[in-house]
């Protein structure tokens, strides 16, 4: 009995395994941004690779507030990949941003950009620094919500207890 129950675990994780894991496999769609780092009102180069022939991405720059479509990318039929430049707009302010590939039935391709603030005078960037101030989060729960959970709670443990109070009072055969 145990060694069925060991096979039944064992196929388990094996059958479910492959869907936990992340695909790595060779051939996977990607898009990647060069440079990573760039100034306001400079021009960057979006890159598709292993993606479909005859496919129409519309990119977009998202940030905090912000989400501007860049423009469209078209990969030509008998190719899986297509590097277009897009120019970021002039006034986009030091951030991370994430932009984003998206096709016409919503699949979404996303490399990271990193915005730096530029000197127009001097022709120099500065590096974007991140801000250190905590983030204050309301993380309070409704009372309607708090009871249905304890609710669920009492009722599980009820029934773990009837399950095994139960069980011990059943005749062996």
């Amino acid at each position: 009995m145990d060694k069925r129950i060991t096979v039944i675990l064992i196929l388990l994780f094996l059958g479910f395994g492959g869907n936990v894991l992340p695909g790595l496999a060779h051939g996977e769609a990607a898009l990647t941004v060069s440079p990573p780092v760039a100034a306001a009102g400079e021009t960057i180069t979006a890159s598709l690779d292993g993606v479909e022939s005859g496919e129409t991405f519309t990119v977009k720059l998202i940030g905090l507030n912000i989400e501007e479509t860049l423009g469209t990318m078209l990969v030509a039929d008998g190719e899986d990949a297509v590097d277009q430049d897009f120019a970021l707009p002039a006034d986009l302010p030091p951030d991370v941003y994430q932009v984003e590939a998206i096709t016409e039935e919503g699949e979404t391709l996303v490399a990271e950009l990193t915005v730096e603030a530029s000197s127009i005078d001097s022709g120099s960037t500065t590096a974007a620094v991140p801000s250190a101030e905590p983030m204050q989060l309301d993380r309070s729960k409704p009372p309607a919500e708090l009871a249905v959970i304890g609710g669920g709670i009492v009722i599980s443990i009820g029934l773990g207890l009837w399950l095994v109070l139960a069980g011990g009072r059943r005749p062996t055969p």
